[in-house]
């Protein structure tokens, strides 16, 4: 109810109009309201009491006016490949004519990057217009962790955008996750793998219970091939919901069609497959209009950075580098196979680097199994809160049966070098002109932590990268060396960062990386 007007002498005055309004925020303000509570404990308020967190973001949808009462939402669940059967639908969608939004977590450099509107990261300014809004709503209920205010942030801004398509990834699980207050015009899960145990549940099977939960009644649900107790459970909640579970396969990818060198790995080509069988749901039910032409331009279009992405920097002598966001065990375990069969007569310099929270060990057995022809290990750590330091990651390594000591590995690295990193945050020619001024031709080094004939640290991936090209050069007459560099999100973004600051013409002029400099600090 709202109370009666007041009366100040002769002049109606209205409660509203007396309430101090409170200053907009900028977009920098904006994105540390996100994350000001953010918790990297793993036991945050987002992974308790899931069904009182499910009511109280259903308290701020309610606040909000039910954003996603108008979209038609395509939905995406699983443990890795979300992202990408994400951006490929989004880009199959929007070349199909529709307007359509994208949510994707987390971000490789820019906060924007989360929300896309119609192929372009989400405005500064449409950013603070729904801020206002979900400030309010989240002040009206009291309380919000940063994924459920991120979550409402992108709502809103499909909202004004007045979208009427919605990619929406989960976050975390799927049957308590924010993206799951919405009846879907279709969903797809990805591969389901040992990830999050600790929230999710310690057998496959729980986790792909969880993931399960965005199966609705009545709406289609797709998959790629899973692990036998993967697909029970899927199975069992898609016929409790009395639908059908459709796997699909790589012959779903026109075998005619020259896919783009990111997608060509057998995981990716999966995760294609699930994209188009979605996209070919909708145009069967006459919800799009599409052809196999249009949608095959569009994924041969889609970029996805930092997905089995080659670049070729000067500092490393003319060597192939490979960055991927590969972060626990089933996907690192995808990329190393990948890896041994796309590259079989070359020898490798790994870089990397962790999240405390993964098993590590699992991670570290998995890539041993290229240790015949890894010459150097480089262990790295990143700014993240939660990253793994890089001599526990070193001497976990020291640990793993499939490191076998009898390996011919180079010994005659000696030091890391260990440079002060130019501000990435400055233009891309500042950032580079940064870089030429700390980087002489005769760097500083440090002694490093030698652990034994395979595994080394580095204090930045400046200090990587430099370690990187001396074992190259070491190679260059004998070897074709390409340097890998995964195990983290994060690893892969702050390497793409030094990289632009050091050769911008490495990436696109709208590369994401670019957009990193007028973003503040993020923690997640």
């Amino acid at each position: 109810l709202v109370e009666a007007p007041r009366f100040r002498g002769s002049r109606q005055v209205h409660p509203f109009r007396t309430m101090k309004r409170k200053p907009r925020l900028d977009y920098a303000a904006c994105v540390r309201y996100i994350f000001n509570n953010a918790d990297f404990s793993g036991m945050g308020k987002r992974y308790q009491n899931p069904q009182d967190n499910w009511k109280r973001f259903d308290e701020i949808l309610q606040h909000l006016g039910r954003p996603t009462a108008g979209l038609k939402v395509v939905h995406i669940a699983g443990t890795n490949g979300k992202g990408t059967t994400s951006a490929l639908c989004e880009a199959m969608l929007r070349a199909s004519g529709a307007r359509v939004g994208l949510f994707t977590s987390p971000h490789l450099h820019s906060f924007r990057e989360r929300i896309r509107v119609h192929g372009k990261l989400v405005s500064k300014v449409a950013v603070e217009d729904a801020m206002e809004r979900v400030c309010a709503a989240v002040e009206a209920v009291g309380y919000a962790s940063p994924f459920e205010k991120l979550s409402a942030l992108a709502l809103v801004c499909f909202q004004d955008a007045k979208l009427e398509w919605a990619v929406l990834e989960t976050g975390l699980g799927g049957r308590w996750d924010t993206t799951n207050h919405c009846t879907p015009v279709v969903c797809g899960i990805t591969r389901v793998g040992m990830d999050h145990m600790n929230v999710l549940g310690d057998t496959i099977g729980k986790i792909a219970s969880e993931k399960a939960g965005i199966i609705k009644n009545g709406v289609p649900v797709f998959c790629v091939p899973q692990h036998n107790d993967a697909a029970a459970a899927l199975r069992s909640e898609a016929a409790d919901k009395h639908v059908e579970l459709l796997e699909c396969s790589r012959a779903e990818v026109d075998a005619a069609l020259q896919l783009p060198f990111w997608l060509q790995p057998p995981h990716q080509t999966l995760n294609a497959a699930l994209a188009i069988t979605m996209i070919r749901s909708l145009t069967t039910r006459g919800l799009i209009r599409s052809e196999d032409s249009i949608c095959n331009a569009a994924i041969c279009s889609a970029n996805w950075p930092a997905r089995f992405e080659i670049v070729q920097p000067q500092r490393l002598n003319g060597a192939r580098m490979l960055i991927d966001v590969a972060h626990n065990e089933p996907a690192v375990e995808a990329l190393v196979e990948t890896v041994a069969a796309s590259f079989p007569s070359c020898s490798f310099v790994l870089v990397f680097g962790a999240g405390k929270d993964k098993d590590i060990p699992a991670m570290l057995n998995k890539i041993g199994t290229l240790s015949p022809r890894l010459r150097l290990c480089i262990a790295i750590s990143s700014s993240h809160p939660k990253a793994a330091n890089a001599s526990e990651i070193a001497h976990a390594a020291q640990q793993c049966s499939s490191f076998s000591s009898s390996s011919s590995f180079s010994s005659s690295f000696a030091s890391v070098h260990t440079l002060e990193k130019p501000d990435l945050r400055t233009s891309p020619a500042a950032a580079s002109a940064a870089a030429a001024v700390v980087a002489p031709s005769a760097p500083r080094t440090l002694d490093a932590e030698r652990l034994d004939t395979c595994w080394c640290t580095a204090d930045s991936m400046l200090a990587a990268l430099d370690s990187a090209s001396g074992e190259v050069q070491l190679a260059r007459n004998s070897e074709d060396v390409v340097v890998l560099c995964f195990g983290s999100v994060f690893v892969a973004a702050e390497m793409r960062a030094q990289l632009a600051a050091l050769e911008p013409s490495l990436f696109s002029e709208i590369d994401w990386v670019f957009e990193a400099t007028a973003d503040p600090p993020l923690l997640m």
